[in-house]
């Protein structure tokens, strides 16, 4: 039997999902209304914070998911993900390579990467980008970055080349503007 609390923590998850974050957001603020202790909601509402880029409400929120017992298990990836749009780069160094360590997520690697590049340990961004493309070797945004990285910072000409030529293999022509727009 549903309660109150959960009808409007679907109601806002639907929202999310249909594109309107702000109402999401209303939506699951009156959930945790009646139930401050509700980890979904809260987790929904760091979600919700974070695509209307409120920054600090999703830290905020998502920092309380991540202590409750029953936080769902991408909580620190999202969390990560928040960081970053911070400029906390220790921050989401932590939260991403925790989630990265319990499940190899090539999304997670790859953010590691980016973030290391910020924290100029230019060594753990080409391991983590090196580790996403042997999970993923088709994932062509690593492949990308990995020989910028190569070519920029460790001066691996050779080995940014080859990147280069397998990021241009698998990435469709239409996208090779917009990642490169999105590359470090």
């Amino acid at each position: 039997v549903a309660t109150n609390a959960q009808a409007l923590n679907f109601l806002g998850v639907c929202q999310l999902h249909d594109d309107q974050p702000a109402a999401a957001v209303a939506s699951l603020q009156r959930a945790l209304s009646i139930n401050p202790n509700y980890t979904t909601a809260r987790y929904n509402l760091g979600l919700a914070q974070l695509e209307l880029d409120h920054t600090q409400e999703a830290i905020a929120e998502l920092r309380q998911v991540a202590r409750a017992s029953d936080a769902p298990a991408d909580t620190a990836y999202h969390l990560g993900l928040a960081y970053i749009r911070a400029s906390a780069w220790s921050q989401a160094d932590q939260s991403l390579t925790q989630y990265a360590r319990t499940t190899n997520s090539v999304e997670a690697l790859h953010q590691l990467g980016l973030v290391n590049v910020r924290l100029h340990d230019y060594q753990a961004a080409h391991r983590h980008l090196s580790r996403a493309i042997e999970i993923a070797p088709d994932y062509a945004p690593a492949y990308l970055n990995l020989a910028v990285i190569e070519q920029t910072y460790l001066k691996q000409n050779s080995d940014a080349t080859a990147h280069y030529q397998k990021y241009l293999q698998l990435a469709p022509k239409s996208e090779h503007r917009d990642a490169v727009r999105q590359a470090l």
